[in-house]
C-alpha cells in the first residue's frame, strides 16, 4: 500500500489511500461500512475527510453525501483562495505550532486586532485556510484543533457576519474543532455566545467554554503548557504575527 502525504483541503490522488483510520475514531453512527459507501462515491477525498463529514450526519449516508456534495460545490462556486501572504497580513486569525494537552493544534483569533475592514467572503477564507492548516499540524488522532477566541470589549461584531461565518465552517469543514476558550468573559462576550449558539451544532456547542479570569485565564494552563500560551495570555509564548 503506498503512503500518500496529506493535504489541507482533504482532497488526494485516490491511487495514493491510506486505510489506517483507528477504529476508535468510528463513533457517533459512523462505521467503517459506512464510510466505504461513501468512498466509492468520492474517490478523490481522503477518508479522515469523509469520516468527518459522515460523522457529523451521525453516520446518515444519504445525508452525508448531499452534505459533501454540496461542500464541493460550494469550494467550487463561492470559496476564495487567498495568497498565504494575505492570509498572514491579516493577524487576527492564526495557527501556530503549538499544542496542547491532548496533542491538539493551537489556533488564535485576536479581536483586538480585527479592524472590521475585511469582508464576510475574506475572513471565511482566513478562518478556513488556518483552520486547515492548523488540523494539517495536528498531532491527535482526530487530528484536531483548539481554539483560543480573544474577544475584548469593541471587538467588531455583525450579527449577520457572525451568523455567516459560523454557519459556513460548520457546513463545509466539520468535526476540526476539539475546544474553545472564549475570553475575557464580560456582557460582551456572553452576549456573542448566546447569539451565535443558538445556529450552532450541539455537539460543538458543549466544546466552548467561556473563561474568568480576564486576559489571562488560569482554566488556560490546565489544558495547554505555560510554553504554548501566549504571553499576552498568561503564558512564555511569545507573538511574532
Amino acid at each position: 500500500m503506498q503512503n500518500h502525504e496529506r493535504t489541507e483541503d482533504g482532497i488526494t490522488n485516490a491511487s495514493n489511500r491510506q486505510h489506517a483510520i483507528p477504529l476508535s475514531l468510528f463513533t457517533r453512527g459512523a462505521t467503517k461500512a459506512s464510510l466505504i459507501e461513501i468512498q466509492h462515491r468520492f474517490p478523490e477525498v481522503d477518508e479522515f475527510t469523509l469520516l468527518r463529514f459522515l460523522k457529523s450526519r451521525n453516520g446518515d449516508v444519504e445525508k452525508t453525501i448531499l452534505k459533501i456534495e454540496a461542500h464541493i460545490k460550494w469550494r467550487a462556486e463561492c470559496f476564495k483562495e487567498l495568497p498565504a501572504e494575505h492570509v498572514a497580513a491579516t493577524k487576527f486569525c492564526f495557527c501556530t505550532d503549538k499544542h496542547d494537552r491532548q496533542g491538539n493544534t493551537l489556533m488564535v483569533y485576536r479581536g483586538d486586532r480585527h479592524d472590521g475592514q475585511h469582508d464576510d467572503a475574506d475572513i471565511v477564507s482566513v478562518v478556513i485556510q488556518e483552520l486547515r492548516r492548523a488540523s494539517s499540524l495536528s498531532l491527535s488522532t482526530e487530528r484536531k484543533v483548539t481554539l483560543l477566541v480573544f474577544a475584548p470589549k469593541g471587538t467588531p461584531f455583525k450579527r449577520s457576519s457572525v451568523k455567516h461565518i459560523v454557519r459556513t465552517c460548520s457546513d463545509n469543514y466539520p468535526e476540526h474543532l476539539a475546544k474553545v476558550f472564549v475570553f475575557p468573559t464580560n456582557a460582551f462576550s456572553r452576549g456573542i455566545w448566546s447569539f451565535i449558539s443558538w445556529f450552532m451544532d450541539p455537539v460543538t456547542v458543549k466544546k466552548v467554554h467561556l473563561l474568568d479570569g480576564g486576559r489571562s485565564p488560569p482554566v488556560l494552563k490546565e489544558h495547554i503548557e505555560e510554553e504554548s500560551i501566549p504571553v499576552d495570555f498568561g503564558g512564555r509564548l511569545l507573538d511574532d504575527s
